[in-house]
């Protein structure tokens, strides 16, 4: 693959940038630059993204300007809601979402450090594949989903999810979800250029509108325009063309997935995209998760499929039991005492007992932590926290872990511990929608009412994860149905 040219814009390969090196442009937007570059002292790669929106700045030298000063108000406000959006995504870790490292300011702009990821855009992916079958989507499409819950969960929407902002990493084929657009919206909100901030075939309505309401619902839009784009070949048809053609009383352009039919893909992924693609808001999912939900159908079946396994599994139980007669009956055949032959079949029948009694307790007791070991490196440790304050109890909480939580505060991991946004492990069992998770964490003394540092409850991202199974056990719990979050 030819590297991205160089841009005239663009800083020099060698220019330092606080402690870093710029090594060569990664690429190029409307909004910025995107290089790769190294740490100083320490020596490893990362992704440094530049604020530069070429429709009102230029660059001089190395410093970057407005064009003219009637420009300065649109370029200022834009470079706000630049850090802003540096802030935000610094707030998260998550393995889909892209990890933001630092930002500063710096020659009259802009800049946040990024972690940087060996693959390719999954828009190359498609123009080079054309489509993807569902088994690869779903491997794709709900990493991304889980991120975006968490994002929702913390106050904040994504707002520009298409192809081309999704990472596909070479290591593995997992995805990183990349340029939230929070600066591009306030742009738009400011300024007279509403395309820069909705995409056409991935934007709803309401981002067309300067004062459209916005939500999850949103980015479930967003989200389900990519997986339309995966399954046809062809990007969806732009919103506002749809909402004329509706309005004037003419047939949607868009083809609904379900009634058409798609070879290859489940009923259930097709309505949850019709569904999610719906002109109207109130009429798509509201959540990322309601419209996850919606496959759960093909779930079910795989879930069947492996209940189909357990019956075989048990069929082959039954028969060791019979070969087991069969070797009793061979015994008494040459002369064993009847006695002798029932204690053979017993002592046959108490072996495979323990056999199986012995794998559920590995598979229920000890397996939960072997792969809770596999996940850390490293042996579970009830006072470990990393550098973002995450306790071994907040991951065993976002794993869904119930069997490692127990284990990690039956050791004294503290209960109500707190990561670098003030978030419990409650707050993740919220976030994950583990009923399980959180009755262990209240049976252990799980503040109800912690707030974050930014003053959100587990109620609230239990609310935003739509979650009604921990919701239920917060409530009865004690946690204030009528409790007000101090998030602005």
């Amino acid at each position: 693959m030819n590297e991205p040219e160089q841009h005239r814009q663009a800083l020099s390969p060698g220019t330092g940038l606080r402690r870093y090196r710029l090594l060569k442009v990664l690429g190029v937007g409307g909004f910025g630059v995107t290089y790769l570059a190294e740490h100083a002292a320490l020596g490893h790669r990362v992704a440094v993204k530049e604020y530069l929106p070429n429709e009102f700045a230029v660059r001089h030298g190395t410093t970057v300007q407005p064009k003219s000063p009637t420009e300065r108000p649109d370029f200022e406000w834009g470079r706000t809601r630049f850090l802003d959006e540096a802030k935000t995504l610094a707030r998260f870790e998550h393995r889909n979402l892209v990890r933001v490292r630092d930002f500063f300011e710096a020659n009259r702009t802009a800049y946040m450090v990024m972690d940087f990821e060996e693959g390719e855009p999954l828009s190359r992916l498609l123009e080079r594949r054309g489509s993807l079958p569902e088994d690869e989507l779903e491997r794709l499409v709900l990493p991304l989903a889980d991120g975006l819950a968490e994002v929702h969960a913390g106050g904040f929407l994504h707002r520009d999810i298409k192809p081309s902002n999704v990472y596909v990493r070479k290591s593995d084929g997992s995805p990183v979800l990349l340029d939230f657009g929070a600066a591009r919206q306030a742009l738009g909100q400011s300024s007279r250029s509403l395309t820069a901030v909705a995409s056409a075939g991935y934007a709803p309505p309401e981002q067309y509108e300067s004062d459209g309401e916005q939500g999850p619902w949103t980015d479930v839009y967003g989200l389900s325009a990519l997986c339309y784009r995966a399954i046809t070949g062809e990007t969806p048809t732009e919103a506002t063309r749809r909402m004329n053609r509706l309005v004037q009383g003419r047939p949607d352009p868009l083809m609904r997935l379900g009634e058409e039919g798609s070879d290859g893909y489940s009923a259930a992924l097709l309505a949850a995209v019709d569904r999610g693609l719906a002109v109207v808001a109130s009429d798509r999912p509201g959540s990322v998760t309601e419209w996850v939900g919606m496959w759960s159908s093909r779930r079910d079946r795989r879930s069947g499929h492996s209940a189909g396994l357990g019956k075989e599994v048990a069929s082959g139980t039954g028969a060791s039991s019979v070969t087991a007669g069969s070797v009793g009956a061979s015994a008494a055949s040459c002369g064993l005492s009847a006695r002798f032959r029932w204690v053979s079949v017993a002592t046959i029948v108490l072996l495979l007992v323990a056999v199986v009694v012995g794998d559920a307790y590995y598979r229920q007791s000890v397996l939960p932590l072997a792969e809770f070991k596999e996940l850390l490196g490293r042996s579970p440790d009830p006072s470990a926290a990393d550098e973002n304050g995450s306790s071994d109890l907040h991951r065993a909480a976002s794993q869904g872990n119930a069997k490692a939580a127990s284990w990690l505060l039956k050791r004294g991991a503290d209960v109500n511990a707190r990561d670098e946004r003030g978030w419990t492990p409650l707050h993740r069992a919220a976030r994950e929608s583990s009923g399980e998770i959180a009755d262990v964490l209240l049976a252990s003394g799980g503040d109800v009412d912690a707030r974050s540092h930014d003053g959100v409850m587990p109620l609230d991202v239990a609310a935003a994860a739509n979650s009604r199974e921990v919701a239920s056990r917060l409530l009865a719990s004690g946690a204030e149905v009528n409790a007000r979050s101090t998030r602005t």
